[in-house]
């Protein structure tokens, strides 16, 4: 995982953050709002304030990791290759996984 503030389109966070403003005072977020309120009143008040104070410390403490599928013929390069640029002098990770392993349980 890498850190948010490392990415070279800081923009993605920041788009994030005006999305989730947006649902909290679109229409739905307002009927969310009320319907917290009534069982427990003026809870929506603490909620947008313990939000405003936390949000320095979610958009600079956030990580983020990237996930894709490539078929068995990809299996010497993957498409994970074009992660490449991100690394210097060969710090990078890529990790390989079997998806079928984490839905085994699942499928049974």
């Amino acid at each position: 995982m890498r850190s948010t503030t490392c990415m070279n389109d800081f923009s993605e966070v920041q788009h994030g953050h005006r999305l989730l403003l947006r649902a909290w005072h679109g229409n739905s977020g307002k009927d969310f709002k009320v319907a917290l309120d009534k069982c427990h009143p003026g809870v929506t008040s603490e909620i947008e304030q313990e939000f405003d104070k936390q949000t320095p410390a979610i958009m600079n403490g956030s990580f983020v990791a990237c996930f894709s599928e490539h078929d068995p013929k990809e299996d010497r390069y993957g498409r994970l290759s074009m992660w490449r640029a991100y690394s210097s002098a060969g710090t990078g990770v890529a990790r390989c996984l079997t998806l079928a392993r984490f839905f085994r349980d699942l499928m049974r």
